[in-house]
């Protein structure tokens, strides 16, 4: 059986979080178990949405497939907008993407030509979740007969093929005046946490490439494909990259020309 259980996303900015006090003697039947198991989910996926951030924390490249008419997500780890994790544990193909609209053949078009939202798709990462082992139930529900239930969830992925073009990343620091100088204003870092958003988005899927639909009888190829679109996670790894590049770059300023120091 494979269906959503619900949606992901769009859901109210905070809750107040509930935790099951067991204690001795206490019957313990399946909603205190599934209590227990959103509490846990719940909070680390709190965690990943306001400290960590969303976007791919590594892998899930894409590329062109051998039939030149699909595109392959290649095995990774995300977090979406919602906090969710997705994992893609093996390559996985697209649906078929559509020529472009204009029915135009293999002849060249102008680069500009090439720039309308209609000759582009994006393929997109979203959370799936669907139910899974099946097995005899020996009693029951209050409300419903049933000889089958199902005794697990399989936390799976989804890939989407969307219509038109992803903006870029916004990469235009949102704290301008936090550095002076070499002194960090507080004010303006308490300012900026203070006033964050807190919103779950509607659509918490993360879009992983830009794809330039293949010209009528064309196929794709891996210059169509842009996935510096793509969001990322600023994991302390990829900090630490950054500070050495920041340093090194610095002290290569600072050395006098035509020696070392």
């Amino acid at each position: 059986m494979n269906m959503r259980l619900k949606d992901h996303g769009g859901g109210d900015a905070l809750a107040a979080f509930t935790r099951t006090r067991f204690f001795h003697g206490q019957l313990l039947e399946a909603h205190h178990l599934e209590d227990e198991q959103s509490y846990q989910n719940g909070k680390r996926r709190l965690v990943n949405r306001l400290v960590h951030g969303y976007g791919v924390v590594a892998g899930l490249n894409v590329e062109v497939d051998p039939s030149g008419a699909k595109v392959m997500v290649s095995p990774g780890f995300a977090l979406d907008k919602a906090g969710y994790e997705i994992v893609v544990p093996r390559p996985t193909l697209s649906e078929e993407i559509a020529p472009r609209p204009n029915g135009e053949g293999d002849r060249p078009r102008p680069q500009e030509q090439c720039q309308g939202d209609e000759d582009w798709v994006h393929v997109v990462l979203c959370f799936h979740e669907c139910l899974a082992a099946p097995e005899r139930s020996f009693v029951g529900a209050c409300d419903c007969e049933t000889d089958c239930e199902h005794a697990a969830v399989r936390e799976r992925f989804e890939i989407r093929i969307e219509e038109g073009r992803a903006k870029r990343p916004d990469l235009d620091c949102s704290i301008r005046d936090a550095v002076i100088g070499s002194r960090i204003r507080y004010d303006e870092l308490v300012n900026w946490v203070t006033t964050r958003g807190l919103e779950v988005p509607s659509d918490a899927c993360i879009t992983l490439a830009n794809v330039l639909r293949p010209p009528a009888d064309g196929s794709i190829d891996n210059g169509s494909i842009d996935i510096n679109v793509r969001p990322i996670v600023y994991g302390a790894d990829l900090l630490f990259e950054l500070i050495c590049g920041l340093v090194n770059t610095n002290d290569e300023q600072s050395r006098p020309r035509g020696g070392k120091r």
